[in-house]
């Protein structure tokens, strides 16, 4: 009798553990949940500030990513296919609950004292840095006045690192747009946060 060949699920490719997933393969899927819980519950934590909602979400996400694997097929993108189902499910308690709000930025200490300086004017495409800097709670509040259809493909490009391909598939949007999204959402938080340095500015000649 053949033995089985015992598979290194750790070596394995996102893509290729998907595929297993699809398989019906539920060691496959218990590695992706390990991979991407903390990357998960990062990506919702700059949509949603309550950590217990946090957990409850990243949970229901990996269940449809589970009960969603028969569409995936070979050649696409696990990132993509996971941020959609994400984004979705995300789309979908915000139309329910109202009362949560866009807040998203990441790497910023919970003290709020690390500071956030030319925070995503780093781009070539963008003429302008902004200089100073910005505690954790001044960035939230430039950062909430961005229009939210910008700031959807603002953090998927700037915070997630996600290709504009990928982005437009998850926004099932033309590329086109969702480079106009981004450079829009730049352009309204760059905006904000020089005129709140211009008002801090004043308010130490005022002293």
């Amino acid at each position: 009798m053949k033995k089985q060949k015992l598979i290194n699920y750790q070596k394995l490719k996102d893509e290729e553990l998907m595929i297993l997933t699809s398989n019906d393969d539920i060691e496959a899927f218990n590695e992706i949940v390990k991979r991407y819980k903390n990357k998960l519950a990062n990506f919702v934590f700059r949509y949603i500030n309550d950590r217990e909602e946090i957990e409850d979400i990243v949970q229901e996400t990996f269940i449809r990513l589970y009960k969603s694997r028969k569409r995936y097929y070979v050649g696409a993108s696990f990132s993509t296919f996971l941020y959609t189902i994400a984004l979705n499910y995300l789309r979908t308690l915000l139309k329910k609950q109202s009362r949560w709000k866009f807040i998203s930025l990441s790497k910023i200490k919970d003290d709020g004292e690390e500071y956030i300086k030319e925070f995503l004017f780093s781009h070539n495409d963008l003429e302008e840095k902004i200089s100073g800097t910005f505690t954790k709670d001044a960035v939230l509040k430039a950062l909430e006045s961005v229009n939210e259809t910008f700031k959807q493909a603002l953090i998927l490009r700037d915070i997630e690192g996600l290709t504009y391909e990928e982005i437009s598939e998850i926004l099932n949007i033309p590329k086109g747009t969702v480079k106009s999204r981004i450079n829009r959402g730049r352009l309204q938080l760059r905006k904000k946060l020089k005129l709140m340095e211009k008002q801090l500015k004043e308010m130490e000649n005022n002293l």
